[in-house]
């Protein structure tokens, strides 16, 4: 039976415990802070934390038992997570490291102090130091920084019944199998990657069967892959694991789907605070310095924006004093173009995204929203050009306003789509920089057309 989607009064209730744990927590003495966060969840305990002001972070932290505390490190922003690393005592970080998976503490490495570093080192036996070594070898915006190194393999002429009881041997030894596990990877003697075999089928088909008998194709995900391009890849073949491969075909390890959705989530995070300067390692309670450090360019930068549209505007000045009605409209220009533009400008980056606009199409596609936006314009002039008759019944200024929206419009639409790829072709996140110049643009240009057509027609 399918599951209910929450509803409206599910998610109110939500946050309503949410905020009273919050305030238990917020009002708990140092003794009543373990019982406090007893049953409460890594993931919830992050939140928590950064909801919290710094100085209150690393007493609730470490109120709760090792596991969770080391579990809690990896869902906090980095800003946080290096403010609480730095404030929280170095052995009493090793222990709470030290167990987490190679690729977590790998995640984690270069917000530790030196001190909890080495002493999480010292703890780990050889064998985990050699597999925290493979992942160090990657960044972590492509797939090999993803992956879990404990790939769990099989050979092609192992009977089922034998790769059992390897995976109940392993458990016995406390080695795994991995969490997550839905699938073995099928190699060869050189550890080459030869298909996939399910779970379900190795303990379903007859114990005597060989494992290649019941393994399926597999194509695994090349070590260097951006994340973008392996969560396309998980969604579009409805992946819950795929190996990660070397250049010459060696299975180096495993990305499950719970590795994607936290790689989905950072996105979706990115994606909103970029249009206003910001990332997602942001903390919510940062001194005023890191503030000023993290949000003072772009508030320079806009301001710049803005006393170019103010200069624009300047050089009307005798214009706007004789006739006020074009003060009064200069918005409407203005906002129109912006709004429009700022619709192709998200479908654009969209399908940058999910690499939907490429060489093959780009052009094509600017000519199809660059039409979009002459009629999209021509519509929407008619419409404000009518108000503005009926509340000046001036046939001049009709003319002025329609023809100014036209054409801000068609550049608003026009730039939106073609700043984007422009900006990407330059390596620069469409995301930051597209609406901010956009913004100045049509700000600027629609100022510019309203008023130069009113000075050269009406005066």
């Amino acid at each position: 039976m399918p599951s209910t989607p929450p509803t409206p009064s599910d998610t109110a209730d939500q946050d309503a415990a949410n905020d009273a744990l919050l305030e238990t927590v917020a009002r708990a003495r140092p003794d009543q802070l373990a019982d406090a966060i007893a049953d409460v969840h890594p993931a919830q305990l992050a939140d928590l934390l950064e909801a919290m002001p710094p100085d209150r972070r690393v007493h609730v932290w470490s109120a709760a038992d090792a596991e969770v505390r080391g579990e809690t490190l990896t869902e906090l922003h980095d800003e946080v997570l290096a403010g609480l690393a730095g404030a929280a005592d170095p052995e009493h970080l090793a222990e709470a490291v030290a167990p987490l998976q190679p690729d977590e503490l790998a995640d984690l490495e270069p917000h530790l102090p030196p001190a909890a570093l080495d002493a999480a080192l010292a703890r780990l036996d050889p064998q985990k130091r050699r597999r925290l070594e493979h992942v160090r070898r990657h960044p972590e915006d492509v797939a090999g920084g993803l992956m879990d190194v404990d790939a769990v393999t099989a050979h092609p002429r192992d009977t089922l019944a034998g790769t059992i009881e390897r995976l109940r041997e392993q458990r016995r030894r406390g080695e795994g199998p991995s969490e997550h596990l839905n699938s073995l990877f099928v190699v060869d003697d050189d550890h080459r990657l030869l298909g996939v075999v399910a779970l379900a089928d190795v303990v379903s088909y007859p114990p005597d069967a060989r494992v290649e008998s019941v393994m399926s194709p597999a194509t695994g995900l090349p070590v260097d892959l951006p994340v973008r391009e392996v969560i396309a890849t998980f969604r579009d073949r409805d992946l819950l694991s795929a190996p990660v491969v070397s250049d010459d075909g060696l299975v180096l390890g495993r990305i499950t789907v719970d590795d994607v959705m936290d790689a989905i989530s950072e996105e979706a995070e990115r994606s909103i605070l970029a249009p206003a300067g910001l990332d997602e390692d942001k903390d919510l309670f940062a001194p005023l310095r890191t503030t000023l450090a993290h949000r003072g360019p772009w508030l320079l930068t806009n301001l710049a924006g803005a006393f170019l549209a103010a200069w624009v505007i300047g050089h009307f000045e005798d214009t706007i004093e004789r006739l006020v009605a074009l003060a009064v409209l200069m918005p409407v220009v203005a906002s129109m173009g912006g709004v429009a533009g700022q619709q192709s400008l998200a479908l654009i980056i969209r399908g940058l995204a999910l690499n939907q606009v490429g060489r093959s199409n780009r052009w094509r596609l600017l000519r199809h929203e660059m039409a979009n936006g002459a009629a999209l314009g021509l519509l929407f002039a008619v419409l404000v050009a009518g108000v503005a008759h009926a509340w000046y019944g001036m046939a001049d200024l009709t003319l002025i306003i329609g023809a100014a929206l036209t054409a801000n419009v068609f550049i608003g639409i026009s730039l939106g789509t073609l700043y984007p790829i422009v900006l990407k072709r330059l390596n620069i996140d469409p995301a930051l920089a597209g609406g901010m110049a956009l913004t100045v643009t049509t700000d600027v240009l629609g100022f510019f057309s309203l008023l130069g057509l009113g000075t050269l027609l009406l005066l």
